[in-house]
């Protein structure tokens, strides 16, 4: 004879920060707005905070795309976009590795969502253990052995533009150069944001 006095609702999930397919991202540090990035040849990984600005847009070293792990919900790979490495996790470091191999549990990367696009990310058998940070500063290399979690707020490539300031961006001097968009192709004649002319100067339409 037991009646329920009201009834509990589902609590709200967060909308999805990431999508796994050929988008990518920037993840940009919530405590300094520094961003995550590929730095190899150190011991102590191989990604750490950087700073983005108008004047290195074209570093792909920057921008990451999630892959899908097979069966699960929160379980993704992790890729820089040039060059190519993925995310590794190994006991307190993260390294980078050049290729893919699907079933390695050291290339998983569980990401939790909160909301307002953040995430955290931690190792797949890194249960309590989150990325985090010693240092809020240029040059500090991600830890995979935190006990608490840094949050990155999740950018869109094509959106990064609406964020970053854009410093030393003039007016095109010549109408009749081509322009290009940061990836390369030639820019459409109605395209907005950032583009790069045939001369290689940045400016924006």
């Amino acid at each position: 004879g037991i009646i329920p006095e009201a009834e509990i609702s589902k609590p709200e999930m967060p909308t999805a920060a990431i999508s796994a397919g050929s988008m990518y991202y920037y993840l940009r540090h919530k405590a300094s707005g520094l961003y995550l990035h590929l730095v190899e040849g150190n011991s102590e990984g191989a990604f750490a905070l950087g700073e983005v600005s108008s004047e290195n847009l074209e570093d792909y070293s920057y921008r990451f795309q999630f892959g899908k792990v097979s069966k699960y919900t929160a379980y993704f790979t992790m890729k820089t976009r040039q060059p190519v490495r993925y995310m590794t996790v190994n006991d307190w470091h993260v390294n980078a590795a050049s290729s893919l191999t699907s079933d390695n549990h050291a290339q998983w990367i569980l990401v939790e969502q909160l909301p307002d696009q953040i995430i955290r990310l931690r190792g797949a058998e890194h249960g309590t253990e989150y990325f985090n940070f010693d240092r809020h500063t240029a040059g500090s290399y991600v830890y995979s052995d935190k006990k608490s979690g840094a949050e990155f707020e999740v950018i869109k490539q094509t959106q990064i533009d609406q964020v970053v300031p854009v410093l030393g961006i003039r007016n095109n001097d010549n109408p009749n150069e081509k322009l290009y968009t940061l990836n390369g192709r030639q820019a459409g004649e109605n395209e907005r944001g950032i583009v790069i002319t045939e001369s290689g100067k940045k400016i924006k339409r």
